[in-house]
């Protein structure tokens, strides 16, 4: 099983690391960060089709730690255990997802996302029967 992680606000993290999220540039994150994304999937499943919608992650990934397991970062997002028992001696980042629902947004009249619905109305029909069988 993963560790659990800790989960932070947007408040905490701006708070603890200076950095305004809502206004995001190469000149306030800090030259130790970088700002990555990806995209996922949610998908869903009727038990005949699946549907799959992506959305954005957002991540500022920070130098946690550089090559001589020297402390970079000046503030204290950090786990409760920390990461002081790192054993080897490669640079260690952490990731901080600053995701906004403004990130991803869907145009309710879009095909895709009705088919997604549907399917997904379904699927969680099916379930409230199957549970209610029980």
């Amino acid at each position: 099983m993963a560790p659990s992680l800790p989960i932070y606000t947007r408040k905490e993290i701006e708070e603890h690391t200076g950095i305004d999220i809502n206004n995001l540039n190469d000149d306030n994150i800090g030259k130790n960060c970088e700002l990555k994304e990806l995209i996922q999937n949610q998908c869903t499943y009727d038990g005949n089709n699946v549907k799959c919608l992506p959305f954005k992650r957002i991540f500022l990934q920070c130098l946690q730690y550089n090559g001589d397991n020297e402390k970079i970062i000046g503030y204290k997002l950090q786990s409760k255990r920390g990461l002081e028992n790192i054993r080897d001696n490669k640079s260690q980042f952490r990731n901080i997802e600053i995701t906004k629902r403004e990130d991803n947004v869907y145009d309710i009249n879009d095909n895709e996302i009705n088919e997604f619905i549907k399917v997904d109305e379904v699927f969680q029909r099916k379930i409230k029967e199957y549970y209610n069988k029980q």
